[in-house]
């Protein structure tokens, strides 16, 4: 992998501004204008998005983001290489960077929308061997003759991480996380007062975009985040991205949510967090005995 970090980065900055501006405007050559759907600056600063840049010394190399578009799935969005770092494996690299801070957070599904004319072949090819596979339209998305659609699952590792496989080693800069010691708290003290769920899938329990936002305007975003086990360490906080690792529906806590954040702590060496789930599920088994 290309030598250089990946982080959360601001779609203000000028060298971002710059290579998003790029970015529309190769779109917007390829696509008809009804098909162009890249993000502007603007819609980068919604707080269901995250954007990533990848810096060597200080240069950025490339950018990509995720927005979440419910409780378990997550769009990428705005991935985009610098014209002289094509070719070095920047677009992997970043691609990489996402599937790690998806799983991180929970997901268990990502996809994406690009372009069905020959302008994005390499980026069709870079989604496919990557494990992506062809999907219907998602979200708000129509059907189009110009515009494919790719998805990636996320349960038991996904393809770029299948059970039993070794984490992924890169140059970059991988999400780190530190274990949120309130939530952990939070999280005994449901268990100790009954307040659990032990049969419903997370799949089915985790909360939609609405009900995480309903969430937030009742408590802020650290009442949100205290039904997180991990905090992004570079993530701005006043964002969902801040948060990974859910283990309840802001009502009960999930035990399949706390077996889910385990094993994606675990893949993605969170150690301190695979331990605070596992810790938890241990009560868990303790208050049904």
């Amino acid at each position: 992998m290309p030598e250089g970090e990946i982080g959360v980065d601001d779609p203000r900055a000028p060298d971002v501004r710059q290579l998003l501006e790029r970015h529309l405007r190769y779109a917007a050559s390829h696509s008809r204008p009804e098909d162009v759907h890249a993000l502007t600056v603007e819609g980068l600063l919604d707080p269901a998005v995250t954007l990533f840049g990848f810096r060597r010394d200080g240069e950025l190399l490339g950018v990509g983001a995720l927005k979440h578009l419910d409780g378990d799935h997550a769009e990428l969005k705005s991935m985009h290489v610098a014209e002289a770092a094509r070719g070095r494996g920047v677009g992997r690299a970043i691609l990489e960077h996402l599937v790690d801070v998806a799983c991180g957070r929970g997901l268990h599904r990502l996809s994406l929308e690009t372009g069905s004319t020959p302008g994005f072949v390499a980026a069709r090819s870079l989604y496919l061997a990557a494990g992506f596979t062809p999907c219907g339209p998602f979200g708000d998305f129509c059907p189009s003759p110009q515009s494919t659609y790719l998805t990636l699952s996320l349960i038991d590792g996904g393809p770029l991480r299948a059970p039993g496989r070794a984490p992924r080693r890169q140059t970059g800069h991988m999400s780190t996380y530190h274990v949120n010691t309130s939530a952990v708290a939070k999280a005994r003290e449901l268990i100790d007062a009954g307040a659990y769920d032990e049969t419903t899938e997370w799949s089915d329990a985790a909360p939609s975009t609405a009900r995480e936002n309903e969430e937030i305007e009742q408590h802020g975003y650290d009442g949100y985040g205290q039904w997180h086990l991990g905090i992004h360490d570079d993530a701005s906080e006043e964002t969902k991205g801040r948060y990974g690792f859910p283990y309840g529906d802001f009502a009960t806590v999930n035990r399949a949510a706390l077996n889910h954040a385990k094993q994606r702590a675990t893949q993605n060496e969170h150690h301190e967090i695979a331990d605070a789930a596992d810790t938890l599920l241990q009560r868990l088994d303790d208050k049904r005995s």
